[in-house]
């Protein structure tokens, strides 16, 4: 009888002996398909990272449309320690449905382990607020986190003045222009519907004060009092008027200086020489940037100013740009540079010629927080733009020129933003 039990006690721990063994086999058998796996996976992630640090570096210098194949497929091997743990193909694709996003599609294989990837990644829409003037029909618009959509009821448009004041105490900023077909000064804001929300200044009757429609920039401002204008130049480019809203009855119009070498295009009312005190600032006749301290004062000569001119004027607006209190005039050159300069010391140029194939047309540039960092870039339109976007922008210490895709733009008309 103990011979029977001794064998069955060692027949029981054979099978126990041989469970354990087939157990410590399916045991490795998965830690090496898991190891497959993991690094399978880690070889997809790798190609899945390089695709998307190379989108990340080419989105700043090519548009949507474009974007896929300059990005491409990359193919490579995971390594770690020198091994071989992998390899990977990895690319991105376009994504018909949504605006402004791509999908990154990778796979990683290692031994007879293959893993994929599949991730939605959205492009940087930080792009939202400049106003500009559509090409070929000069239609108001304004640039969104993806795209471009009407200003108000999208007017036709001249010069722009900037987003930047309640002119009629309606509680919403507007924007003034010059009416492409009759030569008028209107305001509109973003909520009007249709053209007759369309608030007019300046009528297309007046003959003596009629604003300039070409090469021209208007301005909003106070200036020695508190009432809220529109500062704009006349057709003959001799006079300064302003302009302003008092309920819609008679028009508003009064001449602010005859300088003696003209004026062509309003800048804009800050204070520009560091006295704390603002000044009015404008473009003259010879597209040079002057300004007068008060309406009877010196017309002072800004040094270095001059201004570009072709089918628009380079002047732009008036920005702090390095937080000292003192604005200055930023602007487009006749060697197609920006320019920024004040009475104060401040005399700089943004050479375009490395990172921007043509350089900035003479045309208004404008000053905005395109990317979201909390700094202020400069936006200008490219002097040839056949073969690119229309619109560039730059950090205002001149680095990382990025383009602005998918906006069309009127040069005559040039840019404005939400000041």
């Amino acid at each position: 009888m103990g011979k029977y039990v001794l064998l069955i006690v060692l027949g029981g721990a054979g099978i126990y002996a041989l469970s354990q063994q087939q157990s410590t086999v399916r045991t490795a058998e998965h830690r090496s398909e898991r190891s497959e796996e993991v690094l399978a996976r880690q070889a997809a992630r790798t190609g899945f990272n390089a695709v998307r640090a190379k989108t990340r570096t080419k989105a700043q210098e090519t548009c949507a449309d474009e974007l896929v194949t300059a990005v491409g497929s990359i193919s490579g091997t995971y390594e770690t320690d020198g091994s071989n743990r992998g390899t990977y193909q990895a690319r991105l694709e376009e994504v018909s449905s949504l605006d402004f996003a791509y999908r990154i599609y990778a796979e990683g294989q290692y031994e007879e382990e293959t893993v994929t990837l599949d991730q939605i990644v959205r492009r940087d829409g930080s792009r939202a607020g400049i106003l500009y003037g559509t090409t070929g029909n000069g239609k108001l618009k304004q640039t969104t986190a993806s795209g471009s959509e009407g200003f108000g009821s999208a007017p036709q448009v001249r010069g722009i003045g900037p987003l930047a004041t309640d002119l009629d105490g309606d509680g919403e900023r507007e924007v003034p222009y010059v009416r492409k077909s009759n030569q008028k000064i209107e305001m509109i804001d973003s909520d009007a519907e249709n053209r007759g929300d369309a608030q007019v200044l300046v009528p297309s009757s007046t003959s003596d004060a009629a604003p300039a429609d070409s090469k021209t920039r208007l301005a909003t401002g106070t200036w020695q009092n508190n009432q809220k204008s529109v500062f704009y130049a006349d057709e003959d480019h001799e006079t300064i008027y302003k302009t302003w809203w008092d309920g819609g009855g008679s028009p508003n119009i009064e001449e602010v200086r005859r300088p003696p070498n003209g004026a062509q295009a309003i800048l804009g009312v800050d204070d520009i020489d560091g006295d704390a005190a603002k000044e009015l600032v404008f473009a003259d006749a010879s597209q040079h940037v002057r300004y007068i301290e008060q309406p009877g004062g010196t017309v002072q000569k800004l040094e270095n100013g001059g201004v570009g001119s072709s089918e628009g004027i380079g002047a732009g607006g008036l920005v702090d740009l390095n937080g000292d209190g003192t604005a200055s005039a930023v602007f487009v050159n006749g060697s197609n540079n920006l320019r920024v300069v004040d009475a104060d010391g401040t005399d700089r140029t943004i050479t375009l010629d490395d990172g921007s194939d043509d350089g900035a047309a003479k045309a208004s540039p404008t000053a905005l927080d395109l990317d979201s960092d909390g700094e202020l870039e400069i936006a200008y339109l490219r002097a040839e733009s056949d073969s690119g976007p229309d619109i560039e922008f730059v950090n205002s210490d001149g680095s990382n020129i990025r383009p602005l895709c998918g906006v069309s733009v009127e040069k005559a008309a040039g840019l404005q933003s939400y000041e």
